[in-house]
């Protein structure tokens, strides 16, 4: 998901893929820290989306906003495996509670408000889009991620510019950048911020 710029990976494709796995005696996991981003971009469940897989781990504190946590699931036998090596590396908690009571709450209320990021992350693509030296994806965005190349400025100037604002972004090469819709973003906080790109977009020196 993050890797592919935010593109939610279809059922049938997830389906293909472990097929062919598990033709070959491979064991399927799936590094779902985003899946129920994925589920509702796809108008799908997360159930359905890794049913083809052998493990799944997923993250509460990423879309789903828990302030920590993440689980790995899986059938019994390696669910105990998985237990044991924890401890062996110094993972075992305590008093774990109050974690899961915030995991437990982000699973009960905050999926279906997931639409909200995306629909954010739409509306800042479509404004960044129309901005000089950017270069977007033209497939668009699928869930709360957008991507795009800067072309003609400095990568890192544009970052540390977005920053001195109160836009934070990151980015996966010195031109490529990366910005997230989350559920402390408001809709208000996306139409603060796009002015400011756009600001510092136009204040930067060009590079050729």
């Amino acid at each position: 998901h993050n890797r592919r710029g935010g593109a939610a990976i279809s059922v049938s494709d997830m389906n293909a893929v472990a097929d062919v796995a598990h033709a070959a005696g491979v064991q399927v996991h799936v590094d779902g820290a985003r899946i129920f981003n994925a589920a509702v971009a796809l108008e799908t469940d997360a159930k359905s989306l890794v049913a083809s897989a052998d493990t799944v781990d997923f993250c509460f504190s990423k879309g789903l906003g828990a302030p920590v946590g993440s689980v790995v699931t899986g059938p019994v036998e390696f669910i105990e495996r998985a237990r044991a090596n924890r401890r062996l590396l110094g993972g075992s908690m305590r008093q774990t509670g109050i974690v899961a009571a915030g995991a437990l709450y982000a699973l009960e209320n905050n999926i279906e408000r997931l639409a909200d990021d995306h629909s954010n992350a739409k509306r800042l693509f479509a404004a960044i889009a129309e901005m000089p030296h950017v270069i977007m994806d033209p497939a668009g965005v699928d869930t709360n991620l957008v991507f795009f190349e800067l072309d003609g400025v400095d990568g890192n100037e544009f970052r540390a510019g977005c920053a001195e604002q109160g836009v934070l972004c990151t980015g996966t090469s010195p031109q490529r950048v990366r910005m997230v819709c989350h559920m402390d973003a408001t809709r208000e906080d996306i139409d603060a911020a796009i002015p400011i790109i756009a600001s510092v977009l136009k204040s930067l020196p060009a590079t050729s």
